[in-house]
């Protein structure tokens, strides 16, 4: 029963009705914790708040158990960490020895005495470009022609190389973009194998990606796109002496994030709350991230025995415990992919 003038509301249509005004309380304290709060409040800086507890996530606070992953960079726990390759959809996995034009744009240009390819082995895509003595400058570069998120949530691209053949009279230029950001690039004589790179889907301007460089991951970060295609692209230039240069690509999958690469075995869980007096209700508020095309979502269980009984609840909502305590504690299991980032818990509303 809806709250109606003249009619007598329910006691769970106030509650979730107070559970609406929490949810927008609670973004202002996620947001003043991020900023830090002033040292005048409360005289010592710290905000006196009344049966609530939450967290923002600015250190690796929760217990995460299954294919989850603490992002240091932007305070934020990633379901799931780890993809699956047989999950995902191969775009192009250079297996034919041609490049698909249906697939790919090359253009290539230079001058002077040199050459510019994009070719395919049988095994990779490479992107080849070499000068000769004298002065110019050849170039290759491959796009993506579908290869973006207006129909894939997560890029997955695996067996980078690449290659800097050149003398200290010599430039190059390799470079890896997706959406117009630049994700890697290397300009100084050297190789380097088994690199990867992936991109998930934010949302309509801004994506998350990573990228490892054959011994570990970097660090997450997030970056506003424009365009959506893959742009890998190699530059040689010589004042004097031969420079060799590609870039090898294994290859290209996608995947909308399907349900069962993230499970209810993936989930983040608080520490112990002792509370002072026993704890009967609650409204929980959690924020996340969306990353599964296919409408994936998080699951939320509270305790209020110190994790003896889990007991599913609803984002925003009252919910009464069946079991009681006095260690208050939140679940939040991910059932596809999201990107969790708050939660705070208004407990004993009554």
């Amino acid at each position: 029963m809806s709250i109606s003038e003249g009619s007598v509301a329910s006691a769970d249509d106030v509650m979730n009705a107070m559970g609406s005004l929490f949810n927008d309380t609670a973004q202002t304290i996620f947001e003043q914790d991020y900023n830090g709060f002033d040292s005048r409040l409360n005289g010592d800086g710290s905000p006196n708040l009344n049966n609530l507890e939450y967290d923002t996530y600015q250190t690796d606070t929760m217990t995460d158990a299954g294919n989850i992953e603490y992002l240091a960079d932007i305070d934020s726990y990633l379901a799931p960490s780890v993809l699956v390759t047989s999950d995902y959809v191969t775009y192009d996995e250079f297996s034919d020895s041609v490049v698909n034009l249906d697939l790919w744009t090359i253009t290539t240009a230079g001058s002077g005495t040199g050459s510019a390819t994009v070719t395919e082995n049988g095994t990779y895509m490479q992107v080849y470009a070499r000068k000769s003595n004298g002065s110019g400058n050849y170039n290759a570069r491959v796009v993506s022609d579908d290869l973006n998120f207006d129909d894939y949530g997560c890029i997955f691209i695996e067996d980078i190389s690449w290659d800097i053949n050149n003398t200290s009279s010599a430039s190059a230029n390799l470079t890896i973009k997706f959406g117009g950001v630049t994700v890697w690039s290397k300009t100084s004589a050297g190789s380097g194998s088994g690199m990867k790179f992936k991109v998930f889907k934010l949302s309509d301007t801004q994506m998350l990606w990573n990228f490892y460089d054959g011994s570990s991951w970097a660090g997450w970060e997030i970056d506003t796109y424009s365009g959506t295609v893959l742009d890998v692209y190699n530059s040689a230039t010589d004042q004097g002496s031969a420079a060799t240069n590609w870039i090898r690509m294994g290859y290209v999958r996608y995947n909308t994030f399907a349900t069962a690469i993230a499970s209810p075995t993936d989930y983040i869980s608080s520490a112990a709350t002792t509370i002072s007096s026993t704890v009967t209700n609650a409204i929980p508020i959690v924020n996340h991230l969306n990353l599964d095309d296919n409408g994936g979502s998080v699951i939320i269980k509270l305790t209020a025995d110190g994790g003896s009984n889990w007991e599913t609840a609803t984002n925003k909502q009252i919910h009464r415990f069946a079991n009681t305590g006095t260690d208050l504690r939140i679940r939040i299991e991910s059932a596809g992919a999201n990107l969790m980032t708050e939660y705070a818990i208004k407990y004993n509303l009554y």
